[in-house]
């Protein structure tokens, strides 16, 4: 509090502050997560040859990417990450690995703001598309945590084809068409709609 009433303080007495204009609120932010995609998989992220990617890349070279390693996947950690703006080691969360396979998944503790609550808060509207596998129960379901839309599934290691999806915090059955063009789908209706 102190630091930020200082820098208040200074910033009115300086003749700079005056010209200082924010910047535009951007009309929309889009976050998209591979999962457990190798990073020499795609050329955006490695000097290694990789599979050839050029919308990938394209959208990587206007934006941000963030890369990271490890020696197998591990999604849970990075995903509740972005999901809190936090280090997921950090408590109350204390995640460093995925959890046991076919196990319940680690929680998001509810007394923290999720992403998709903050962005509400400066009036976005937002979703969760595609793999939200943190817990099965109310509390931490998407629509609990901040999206006002969610469509995907709450598990890991999805299969594809023929898969059980959730719309909201009901599931619906299964999808008839491969997951990708589902997920696309449902982006490009919250995007136009939105």
């Amino acid at each position: 509090m102190f630091l930020s009433a200082a820098l208040g303080l200074a910033a009115l007495a300086s003749p700079v502050a005056a010209q200082f204009v924010p910047p535009a609120k951007p009309k929309n932010v889009i976050i998209i997560v591979a999962d457990d995609v190798g990073c020499p998989n795609l050329r955006c992220s490695t000097a290694l040859p990789g599979i050839p990617t050029p919308n990938i890349n394209a959208i990587a070279a206007r934006g941000v990417t963030l890369n990271a390693t490890s020696t197998g996947p591990v999604c849970d950690p990075s995903r509740v990450s972005l999901l809190l703006g936090q280090y997921s080691q950090r408590p109350p969360t204390s995640i460093w690995r995925n959890p046991p396979r076919h196990t319940t998944f680690f929680p998001i503790p509810t007394q923290l703001t999720t992403i998709a609550e903050a962005m509400r808060l400066k009036g976005y509207a937002t979703a969760a598309i595609g793999k939200y596998a943190v817990m099965k129960e109310k509390q931490y379901l998407p629509l609990q945590n901040g999206y006002d839309e969610f469509y995907g599934f709450l598990t890991n290691g999805q299969n594809y084809f023929n898969s059980n999806v959730w719309r909201g915090n009901k599931p619906i059955g299964k999808e008839k068409i491969h997951l990708t063009k589902a997920f696309e789908r449902e982006a490009v209706s919250f995007i136009h709609r939105n």
